[in-house]
């Protein structure tokens, strides 16, 4: 009449998240750090970058290359930027999609593993 059926005992868990993001980039694998640090690496980057694009000139074009070449490596490593623009011919648009892949998947990321964004922290 009565199904009387043992309960099971629940255990919460906790575990420590990974910070780190891997990324493969034209066949280089790089795994770092997402921490508060490299969000402002990328602000940063981003105001300048912007600014640059804004004056279209031949010089701004060099200091550009030097900018990517400049975040891509604080980010994912010195020499990186070596390893993917290896045996091709720089353009800005493969840099501008270089930057723009690591930005967008660092904020992908951070909004998968943190319920809150260090990009939207004042």
């Amino acid at each position: 009449m009565f199904n009387f059926k043992k309960k099971k005992e629940l255990t919460a868990t906790f575990q420590f998240k990974d910070e780190r993001l891997k990324l493969n980039i034209a066949g280089n694998t790089f795994h770092f750090k997402t921490d508060p640090e490299t969000y402002k690496k990328i602000f940063e980057f981003k105001a300048r970058a912007g600014a640059m694009l804004k004056d279209d000139t031949r010089t701004n074009e060099v200091n550009f290359f030097d900018l990517c070449k400049n975040i891509i490596d604080e980010i994912l490593g010195a020499g990186a930027f070596e390893k993917i623009f290896k045996n091709r011919a720089l353009s800005i648009n493969d840099c501008v999609d270089v930057t723009t892949f690591i930005i967008k998947e660092l904020t992908t990321f951070n909004a998968i593993e943190t319920p809150y964004s260090p990009a939207t922290q004042k």
